[in-house]
């Protein structure tokens, strides 16, 4: 039988000098911000708590709730809220974007972000097995990411929106020097046709030849929309 591997990749928050590695989905109070935080979830096994210990013993550990989680509470742990069961109380913005490395000054990009608006950069891992797959072998053109950076904003549904989401992108536009690409299900629909075309990188003809193909009439057009050319 075939044998399956992975990494396990805990969520680590960079706060200043503090960071936060967080799983299972836990409604708490931030010790950094003091609001409401629901953290992502992410089931591990038992023998997975090993991968993890080189992060516990770097110290300054703010929060540390990864355990193991059953599947079905893992499922549910979005569905209700403390004060409504509707799922929409929280608006975000948000951006992300793939690294090849991480610079020095990417660093300090992120650390004047935090300093001057308080709030945290996620930076996650890519690579392994994702990474060894050929370019042109699917339409996912990044192989090439090391890691990814995403960056958000939230507020309360039914606050006006307008400058939370001013503030997202005036943080997003220090990263994006950095930036060799975004994962296009995470677009918030402010990209243009043009950017979102360039994401494919050399994948883009060979995606419009499907489309083409299969689509000339645009029917399937919402989204990351790559348009026919018939």
């Amino acid at each position: 039988a075939a044998k399956a591997t992975f990494a396990l990749k805990p969520g680590v928050w960079f706060r200043r000098d503090r960071f936060v590695m967080h799983s299972p989905v836990r409604r708490q109070s931030s010790p950094l911000s003091g609001r409401k935080s629901t953290y992502p979830p992410v089931q591990i096994p038992q023998a997975s708590s090993k991968a993890i210990q080189p992060l516990r013993a770097l110290g300054g550990v703010s929060v540390d709730n990864i355990k193991p989680t059953d599947y079905v509470a893992v499922q549910r742990a979005g569905d209700q809220k403390e004060t409504s069961t509707d799922a929409r109380v929280m608006a975000y913005y948000m951006k992300m974007g793939y690294l090849k490395g991480i610079k020095p000054e990417l660093v300090a990009a992120v650390m004047e972000s935090i300093e001057r608006t308080g709030r945290g950069v996620v930076f996650g891992h890519c690579g392994g097995a994702i990474g060894r797959v050929p370019t042109k072998d699917t339409a996912f053109a990044h192989r090439y990411a090391t890691n990814y950076i995403l960056s958000s904003v939230r507020w309360d549904a039914g606050e006006n929106s307008a400058d939370y989401i001013r503030q997202g992108r005036e943080t997003w536009k220090n990263f994006e020097p950095f930036i060799g690409g975004f994962y296009i299900n995470d677009m918030q629909g402010d990209e243009s046709a043009k950017a979102v075309d360039a994401n494919y990188l050399e994948n883009f003809p060979r995606l419009v030849e499907v489309k083409n193909k299969y689509d000339p009439g645009n029917l399937f057009r919402l989204n990351a929309n790559i348009k026919p050319t018939v």
